[in-house]
């Protein structure tokens, strides 16, 4: 059968099996002239006439797009204009479905698609296989919907997200995810959902977590702020077969965050889990734009991060650190003076990691670790609240700080003569 004879089966009313090729999806000459003729019809002084029209251009769908569009962009009579705008949703829609039952029809992948969200995704990911079949796993599942809202305005592709998440955190909470065709029932969030969710996640601007309740919490809050996504993510990102693809989603959003809360939220969940991925997103909150914003604690958080995780090119930075005394925490430890509080200031924090990166000891430098006897995880040796310096007074705490930092600079220059 011929791409022509397949069109104007479509066009008569036909659903065969999609052809894999694109250029199948051409509309017929006789449909485009038809449909040229019922958008004329939609001047007619008549109302009958008018209504004939529109009722035939809806009965054409996709086939009427071409011309619908041309129509508004070239047709000046308010009539025609009112019913083709009327119209156009349920084309687009049509010819959005038919170009993704192309592409699902093309298991080979041997032709090009014009698909929604596909330039996006492969910009952000790369056009690797990995991706080729996470994407069309994507374009498979019950997360179309928001996939095909991602070219459209951001209002209607928000409204989309918000929906299939609240369908996700149901599933979460012992519900049921709704089922569509082609999907099957689920208990969480599956790798292909949570790579959908992230990716439409990115597009969207970062609020953070936000205040208030209810859908307003879920507006504002990122998808891995839920410790179950965070979970799964997690089993994904270690064992699925498409991870590479699900990793460079994944570094998209990160890369497209802009608040600290946002940040320091995937930096939490990456250093839990014992996962390096977060270390790009955490250079941004301990040493670039975001640093100076969000609370002390989420920056004290990243240094750590980056120190745990680091390579040799994030040394200097850490080494930036050991000028700002600005105060990150102050706690109460215990021993001492009662009920004093001693200060962390940014640049303990800074030298602390430093030396943890060049495989020394803090304690040998006159830190106190107030993780000593709490065993040898990395997750609390890399911590920016686990050395202070202690003393009786702000002033005696001080003192030891400075030799800290000497006995540091000794050190480092000592390097320098034996390298000579």
């Amino acid at each position: 059968m011929t791409r022509a004879a397949v069109a104007l089966l479509l066009w008569a009313g036909f659903t065969p099996a999609a052809d894999p090729d694109p250029k199948s999806l051409a509309v017929p000459p006789a449909a485009a002239a038809e449909a040229a003729e019922w958008v004329k019809q939609l001047a007619d002084r008549d109302y009958a006439e008018r209504d004939e029209a529109t009722k035939e251009l809806r009965k054409l769908g996709r086939l009427a797009l071409p011309t619908l569009l041309d129509a508004l962009a070239t047709n000046s009579h308010p009539e025609v204009r009112l019913r083709c705008e009327i119209l156009l949703p349920a084309a687009v829609s049509a010819d959005i479905r038919a170009k993704v039952d192309c592409f699902l029809a093309d298991t080979d992948g041997k032709h090009p698609h014009d698909l929604p969200a596909a330039k996006a995704f492969f910009a952000a990911t790369g056009r690797t296989e990995a991706a080729k079949q996470l994407f069309g796993d994507m374009i498979r599942s019950a997360n179309r919907d928001v996939l095909v809202a991602v070219d459209g305005p951001e209002a209607d592709l928000q409204q989309k997200y918000l929906a299939r998440r609240g369908e996700l955190n149901l599933s979460l909470n012992g519900g049921v995810i709704i089922n569509r065709p082609g999907t099957t029932a689920a208990t969480g969030p599956t790798a292909v959902d949570m790579a959908a969710l992230l990716f439409v996640e990115a597009k969207l601007p970062d609020k953070g977590l936000g205040t208030g309740v209810g859908i307003g919490v879920i507006r504002n809050q990122s998808l891995l702020s839920n410790y179950q996504f965070q979970t799964n993510l997690r089993n994904a990102i270690e064992s699925d077969a498409r991870k590479e693809a699900l990793t460079a989603v994944l570094s998209h959003w990160m890369d497209t965050r802009e608040q600290p809360q946002s940040i320091y939220t995937a930096v939490s969940f990456m250093n839990r889990f014992n996962l390096p991925h977060a270390l790009p997103a955490a250079r941004k909150l301990a040493f670039g734009k975001l640093a100076a914003g969000g609370p002390p604690t989420y920056r004290g958080y990243a240094i750590a991060y980056v120190a745990r995780f680091g390579t040799a090119d994030d040394l200097p930075p850490l080494e930036s650190l050991h000028a700002d005394k600005a105060v990150l925490t102050r706690m109460f430890v215990g021993g001492g003076v009662a009920n004093k509080q001693n200060a962390i200031q940014t640049r303990d924090v800074g030298l602390a990691m430093t030396l943890l990166f060049a495989k020394q000891n803090p304690t040998d430098y006159g830190f106190v670790n107030r993780y000593a006897n709490s065993g040898v995880s990395d997750t609390l040796k890399f911590s920016y609240l686990a050395y202070y310096f202690d003393g009786d007074t702000d002033e005696k705490a001080d003192e030891k700080r400075e030799a800290a930092f000497k006995k540091y600079a000794d050190w480092k220059a000592k390097q320098k003569t034996d390298k000579k």
